[in-house]
């Protein structure tokens, strides 16, 4: 998560050198940091020397096109790594020309604001999320905002939302109360780039499902296509078999199919049990015409018993 905190005093020690305190334990926009949260970032060197400063946050346009961030504005740097101090986290500061000068004019007008990543894990009991930890800094930015003391608490996200905090009196401690109209705003050229992303995302989702579309269609007639071809190829190999076919045995030797992976009916296994099956009918119902047993016998002959039954002797004792 991306978060945004103004919340630091400046206090300029000449000569560009400064004493930033960069964020305090508290309530801010983007939620809850506890102190454990803040030490913890000290101990891992979040802010780390070098981390750069520049005068104010960039626009979500320039976020977009300029992430790296322009050099006219970098206004300084962390001389040193950022360290809790017992209420807050601080840091020296390198300040440049030409912004060296503008700052230590306005010191006690402006304040500084974190730009970086953080983990939200669970919310309090008022239902503001807790920062458990800070990742990475992205800068610590010189901002206008101001607000006790010249702290001022700012979320900049897409969305933004301002916290006002009341000056305590010498004795009382501090009031601090959201502002009723609490402001979301999203700004217009973000959410034109998001809604174009948007209709890009149907635009390419619609492209695909016709695409499939598409290739299941293809993929249908190829297959109707090859399972005529292979029907065709059973039935003339059923035909120019060398046996007389009825239609239940036409139907059976169908039913016996076997099919290759791709789904092809194996041609070549079916012929070899058409040949078979067509072996085994000519061996159960004779083949050619009987010799050596008489007259010629075929279904149109009348015989009588006795000369069925005298053929049928001659053959067993020859």
């Amino acid at each position: 998560m991306k978060l945004t905190e103004t919340f630091g005093t400046v206090a300029p020690h000449g000569e560009g050198r400064m004493l930033v305190q960069i964020i305090t334990p508290g309530i801010g926009s983007s939620g809850v940091y506890p102190e454990e949260t803040l030490k913890a970032a000290a101990a891992e060197r979040v802010f780390a020397k070098g981390t750069q400063m520049f005068a104010d946050h960039p626009s979500v346009a320039e976020t977009q096109d300029r992430p790296e961030r322009s050099i006219k504005d970098l206004a300084g740097v962390l001389t040193e790594d950022a360290y809790w101090d017992g209420t807050a986290l601080v840091a020296e500061a390198q300040t440049f020309e030409p912004w060296r000068s503008v700052i230590a004019g306005m010191h006690d007008a402006i304040g500084v604001s974190i730009r970086a990543t953080g983990t939200v894990t669970e919310s309090d009991e008022d239902g503001r999320p807790i920062i458990t930890s800070l990742d990475e800094a992205l800068s610590v930015d010189f901002v206008t905002k101001a607000g006790r003391g010249g702290k001022v608490r700012e979320l900049y996200e897409s969305a933004r939302r301002t916290l006002n905090e009341t000056p305590a009196h010498p004795g009382r401690a501090s009031k601090k109360e959201m502002k009723e109209n609490q402001v979301m705003e999203i700004q217009e050229s973000q959410f034109q780039a998001l809604t174009e992303k948007a209709n890009r995302v149907e635009a390419l989702e619609a492209e695909r499902d016709t695409a499939i579309e598409r290739a299941e269609t293809a993929e249908k007639a190829l297959k109707d296509a090859f399972e005529s071809a292979d029907m065709a190829a059973v039935d003339k190999t059923i035909s120019e078999a060398d046996a007389d076919f009825n239609r239940l045995e036409t139907a059976g030797l169908k039913a016996a199919i076997t099919r290759n992976d791709d789904g092809r009916v194996n041609l070549e296994a079916f012929k070899a049990a058409v040949e078979a099956a067509a072996a085994d009918k000519r061996t159960t119902t004779g083949e050619g015409t009987p010799t050596g047993v008489g007259p010629n016998i075929n279904e149109s002959t009348d015989l009588s018993d006795d000369e069925l039954l005298a053929a049928l002797t001659a053959k067993e004792t020859r």
